[in-house]
């Protein structure tokens, strides 16, 4: 069986790619999209989701060589011995590759930190490589700071695998001197002396009089007051390839997420994330018998895998059993970094001992990060929060997903243009369900998009600023500025997945054909 990172290209990109060339004229399609993106501008409601994930989705995950084993750092896997110090010296050893953690059953009392590039830890398999953690992070490190919880309880971050913390230590290259549109991709600059084609920048920009936080939610409400304590007053922090340089303009290679204005003091960084190509890897997570206490803010922190500002990297085919919270992603705190450009594949969250009514708090929390992909995952049980977005989080794609009863919790604090699709979401009663502190705003900003969407007995739709619903057939359509619902049947809704459709249309034209063709694109088959 092929390695799942080229699978998934091949079967679901490169596969759906002749899917969507071959869909009839007579399909239901989206006033938004068509029938292969004919209708649709950048500068549209529907926002482009095509650059989420590893490597904006241009390259498969890696199969990274393995250079270490734990098994030759003594650990056992006999569920008894405790194998923490071997894998932590396992870790220390490698770089520039993987760490193999043979079939077995690994006991681990201290958190697995990886704080360096290039490393990635890999299993047997899930249910053939178990590392079972039975302390918490409250038993190992003691009271959280104010940043992870209530009263000292590791209630919403850290993990016993923890990856972080990262920084962007990009540099200040130029000022942006000319306005720009949402959807250009043309910036002009007070210098472009050390930008060059293919490389990366970030756009940023700061809200200095409350104008920005109210242009992302388009004009209907103003963004939370702490978020300004909280991030300095950065509220946009767009990454992008150069495509091309000429005199004092750029071109990127994908259009602006939000419109540059003077006054929100647009600068051009360089982009260097300390933290990428980082991955964990075919392995089953365990945590002791216990049960969750509720929504009272109390948890020990026995918490799967923490992302702390970590970019270009991958979790894959990991199973999480009775945690607190799966797998929770975060800015660095100081100063305000973000994560990008990662791929979650094919995480399972499960319950043994917990009831399945309510076992947890957060299941996947995207709280931050920009341009990551979710996909493949099921929800097995039911968390006071399943898919969480909070924190500006933006260009975020959770898709190929099911569970019980999900819901699509928006944390406040600005989350916008995040794309749910192709999701059975199981019986739907709870699809709404929020939290969040009042102070962070609204629970969310502008076009957040959910596409081809199933539930038995969803609820009514939230008032987000400029919400697309298409292919669910819950309510009435609706062609509002406000709201925009198409209730095509999800059943002969086509395409089935708009971040695919949107990917292998992008990769066409960047290959220059309209099917199957060039190098690039033939290279992501098996």
């Amino acid at each position: 069986m092929p390695p799942i990172s080229k699978f998934y290209c091949a079967a679901l990109v490169v596969g759906f790619l002749f899917f969507f060339a071959s869909v009839p004229a007579s399909a239901p399609t989206s006033a938004l999209w068509g029938q292969d993106g004919e209708l649709w501008t950048p500068q549209s409601r529907l926002p482009d989701f095509s650059f989420a994930g590893y490597h904006s989705g241009n390259d498969p995950i890696p199969d990274v060589p393995v250079k270490a084993n734990v098994k030759s750092f003594g650990a056992l896997g006999d569920g008894e011995t405790d194998d923490s110090q071997a894998f932590l010296n396992a870790i220390a050893s490698t770089s520039n590759g993987a760490v193999f953690i043979p079939t077995g059953r690994y006991k681990i009392t201290q958190i697995l930190k990886i704080s360096k590039s290039s490393v990635v830890l890999r299993g047997a398999g899930p249910g053939s490589t178990v590392l079972y953690f039975p302390k918490p992070l409250l038993e190992i490190l003691g009271q959280s700071t104010s940043l992870f919880g209530h009263n000292g309880y590791w209630c919403w971050a850290g993990g016993l695998i923890w990856c972080g913390p990262g920084q962007d230590e990009g540099v200040k290259l130029a000022a942006v001197v000319a306005p720009a549109l949402r959807g250009d991709q043309t910036l002009t600059l007070s210098s472009t002396a050390g930008i060059t084609a293919g490389s990366t920048i970030r756009l940023v920009e700061y809200d200095r009089n409350g104008s920005l936080g109210r242009y992302l939610h388009a004009g209907y409400a103003d963004a939370g007051t702490c978020l300004m304590d909280a991030t300095a007053g950065k509220f946009i922090d767009f990454a992008s390839k150069v495509k091309s340089v000429s005199g004092d303009t750029i071109t990127l290679a994908r259009a602006l997420r939000a419109d540059v204005r003077l006054e929100w003091q647009p600068e051009v960084f360089s982009y260097a994330p300390t933290l990428r190509e980082i991955g964990i890897e075919s392995l089953t997570i365990e945590f002791p018998k216990s049960q969750y206490g509720g929504h009272v803010f109390q948890e020990p922190g026995y918490n799967g895998i923490y992302l702390d500002a970590v970019s270009n990297s991958w979790v894959r085919n990991v199973t999480i059993i009775d945690a607190d919270s799966g797998i929770v992603t975060a800015p660095s705190a100081k100063p305000f970094a973000v994560g990008r450009f990662c791929t979650l594949q094919g995480i399972r969250l499960q319950v043994h001992w917990r009831n399945k009514a309510l076992s947890g708090h957060h299941g996947i929390a995207l709280e931050s990060p920009h341009d990551y992909l979710v996909t493949d995952f099921t929800v097995d049980t039911q968390f006071v929060h399943d898919l969480t977005v909070d924190t500006f989080a933006n260009g975020n794609v959770f898709s190929e997903g099911k569970g019980i009863d999900v819901n699509f919790d928006h944390h406040r604090a600005a989350p916008f243009e995040n794309l749910f699709t192709n999701i059975d979401v199981g019986s739907g009663s709870r699809l709404w369900k929020n939290g969040g502190s009042e102070c962070a705003g609204p629970n969310s900003a502008a076009r957040e998009t959910l596409w081809r969407i199933r539930a038995s007995s969803p609820q009514n739709y939230p008032n987000y600023p400029q919400l697309n619903i298409v292919g669910m057939t819950a309510w009435p359509a609706s062609k509002s500025d406000l709201t925009w619902i198409e209730p095509i049947p999800p059943a002969s809704l086509k395409p089935i997945n708009l971040h695919l459709a949107q990917l292998s249309l992008r990769l066409r034209k960047a290959a220059g054909k309209e099917a199957l063709g060039s190098e690039k694109v033939k290279a992501r088959q098996p």
